[in-house]
């Protein structure tokens, strides 16, 4: 039986569901207090609107239409409040917890419960499993993403296809960050397919030698694509001082020049590309075979998300040719025949292309497949199709507007932003424990690409995938023009899933009678001393007030507080050395207290990030803050009108400086007034 349908121990279904509910008490508690962002309001307000009948249109500025459903959804159940708008976030963040459930085939026993807890405590995590953003939604997209790779890569059943094609669907409906998870996996999955290809024999080595040489062809003239596009964005040529940057110190955001390469250039390098790519397939199909091509699942995957997608990449070939594209709902009911014949000109052939080559690779399948992407795509965008218009916005406006905003660079928050500033403040554990993981990916053999077929354990590409998966999520948001806090919930996620994994390898190489000596605790205790303590001395040398530099009070306890910090060190130290002969697996035990030691730091991170500084606006894992002073004058606003109207007939006014989230708070005032700038 595989651990999936093997009945699992007592202790770890208790331990899970333990850690379940401190999920479900960390999402829900005091939910509804925090003051509504910047961001937020626009999104409660505009559901609030769908909610009471007045519709929804589809706007790419604020993602995709699946959030807004499903917070007007919780609005016609519970009524509209900031803790109703919060709802289906904590539900989804939950939901990210429980879903674990089913990697544990993956994680192992031990690595499915580190990564659980990881979740829960994750700084990240927390905050945006209770903010009315689109990310708490993409973090149980992207888990149930992974988890249907993997599971059709074992064993080929169609269900995964239909799982797979559905919740790319969903993804690309909630954010545009579909796009860049569906590019990660296809080219996680291409480089599966040429190991598997080149790990085989071939029917002819020359027909070998040119397939590999077309590829490298097509992935240059793609580069070089790729480099035209982000030169015809813009260049920076001076400093704007009204893009204040999000790090301390770091210079405002430039202004940008546009730069136009010619049309041709750009084009004639795509076209290089795809006639190289065309060519490599051919020598494939020449010197591998089609029989045992159709037995590679990888390439059924590639297949799949390719023909799903390639319409909705028309926006890279209209950019290409300078043509508009519409990236608001204003946009796209504007569109002139011109500007129709534009996108028809490519979104038809690759809508045909991609119809084409499914149904021949995939049969019966991608049309069922097809069916699940696009009944949810279709119903989503086009509001239960009361807008119909909202198809096409989706199709053409939701990757046209993200292109336009990579060179807007919106924050002016440097390439470092993420490695440098948010993860040593925020994510460290994951961080640290995913290093653990490489660790073991690099000492252990069995990860390997499999040539005999692909009915192997899941760990087999596991470790490989997360780890891919967190390196590419880290260069990939760190090039991207656009960089804000929230999107380090993409590069978290697959650190938790490998420092989880890696953990766990790291707890089960700890002989269980281990755990019964009296000596191993005392390690574990010596281990706490001594980094805490190590750390306070050297803390003490390099901080603003080191020992030994002065007689006065202060001096001298900065002194004394350096010589208990290293003796503790020392005699912590002395303590481990005498107890490493006598403990199995010393270094894990030491690693494990190191890691305790850190989840405790991350819990008081995520604790004081989200139930202390919530309405301080002094923390860096948010942007576009409001502070307490917005419900506090909200309550005497609602006192003073209660008092002199009974009920809410004040007439109250705001301006554009503080239209959201006053919109949003206002909404139930009749006789509000928005006077703008004047």
């Amino acid at each position: 039986m595989t651990p999936d349908t093997a009945k699992s121990p007592t202790w770890l279904r208790f331990l899970f569901a333990l850690i379940l509910l401190l999920a479900v008490a960390t999402r829900f508690y005091d939910l509804g207090t925090r003051v509504m962002s910047h961001d937020e309001s626009l999104h409660t307000y505009f559901s609030w609107k769908l909610a009471i009948g007045e519709g929804y249109q589809h706007d790419p500025m604020m993602h995709g239409p699946f959030q807004f459903h499903a917070v007007a959804l919780s609005y016609f159940l519970f009524g509209d409040s900031d803790t109703t708008a919060r709802i289906p976030a904590a539900l989804f963040s939950i939901a990210s917890v429980a879903f674990l459930w089913a990697y544990r085939r993956y994680l192992g026993q031990a690595g499915t419960l580190v990564a659980a807890f990881l979740f829960v405590i994750s700084p990240y995590m927390l905050y945006y499993g209770r903010y009315v953003r689109n990310e708490a939604f993409v973090a149980f997209w992207g888990l149930v993403t992974l988890w249907a790779t993997l599971r059709y890569l074992e064993n080929g059943e169609k269900r995964y296809l239909l799982i797979l094609s559905a919740v790319t669907a969903l993804h690309l409906a909630t954010k545009e960050t579909g796009f860049i998870y569906t590019a990660q996996l296809l080219i996680f999955l291409g480089l599966l397919f040429l190991a598997r290809v080149f790990s085989k024999e071939w029917e002819s080595t020359r027909q070998r030698t040119f397939f590999l040489l077309m590829l490298v062809a097509a992935a240059l003239f793609f580069a070089i694509t790729a480099g035209f596009m982000r030169l015809d964005t813009s260049l920076p040529v001076g400093n704007n001082t009204l893009a204040q940057p999000a790090v301390p110190g770091a210079t405002p955001g430039d202004i940008r020049l546009s730069m136009q390469i010619p049309p041709f250039l750009t084009i004639g390098a795509l076209l290089m590309g795809v006639v190289s790519l065309l060519l490599s397939l051919y020598f494939l199909l020449q010197g591998y075979g089609l029989e045992r091509l159709r037995t590679e699942r990888s390439l059924d995957l590639m297949v799949l998300l390719l023909t799903l997608i390639l319409p909705q990449l028309a926006p890279l070939p209209v950019k290409l040719m300078h043509w508009p594209i519409p990236d608001q709902p204003g946009a796209v009911y504007g569109l002139g025949w011109t500007d129709v014949w534009h996108f028809a000109v490519f979104m038809v052939p690759l809508a045909l292309i991609g119809i084409a080559s499914g149904v021949w690779w995939l049969g019966e399948r991608w049309w069922q497949s097809a069916a699940a992407f696009y009944l949810p795509f279709t119903l989503l965008y086009t509001t239960f199709f009361t807008n119909g218009g909202g198809f096409f916005s989706g199709m053409v406006g939701s990757l046209g507007y993200w292109l336009a905003q990579q060179g807007v660079q919106r924050g002016g928050q440097p390439w470092y932003y993420y490695l440098v500033v948010q993860i040593p403040l925020y994510e460290y554990l994951p961080f640290l424990a995913s290093a653990v993981g490489v660790w073991y990916i690099v000492r252990r053999t069995g990860y390997g690409v499999q040539s005999t077929g692909y009915g192997v354990p899941g760990t087999t590409y596991f470790p490989l995938l997360a780890f891919y998966w967190s390196a590419t999520s880290l260069l990939a948001y760190s090039v991207a023009g656009e960089k804000m806090p929230w999107l380090t919930v993409h590069i978290a996620l697959p650190l938790i899933l490998l420092g989880g994994w890696g953990l766990g390898k790291l707890i089960e190489r700890i002989p269980a009678e281990t755990w019964r000596r009296a000596e191993t605790w005392q390690t574990l205790a010596l281990a706490l001393v001594f980094i805490l303590s190590a750390f306070r001395a050297v803390g003490s040398l390099l901080g603003d007030a080191p020992p030994f530099h002065g007689k006065d009070l202060a001096a001298l306890q900065a002194t004394s507080n350096f010589i208990v910090a290293l003796a503790a060190a020392g005699l912590s130290a002395w303590g481990l050395a005498r107890l490493r002969g006598r403990v199995a697996a010393f270094h894990r035990v030491s690693a494990a207290a190191f890691f305790a030691l850190l989840a405790a730091f991350t819990i008081h991170t995520a604790f004081q990030a989200t139930y202390q500084n919530y309405d301080q606006a002094n923390e860096y894992l948010v942007y576009a803050h409001s502070a307490r002073g917005v419900k506090d004058v909200l309550a005497r606003v609602e006192d003073l009108s209660l008092r002199l109207t009974d009920g809410l007939d004040i007439e109250v006014a705001y301006d554009d400086d503080t239209s959201w989230p006053m919109t949003w708070y206002l909404r139930h005032y009749r006789k509000q007034r928005f006077y703008g700038a004047q």
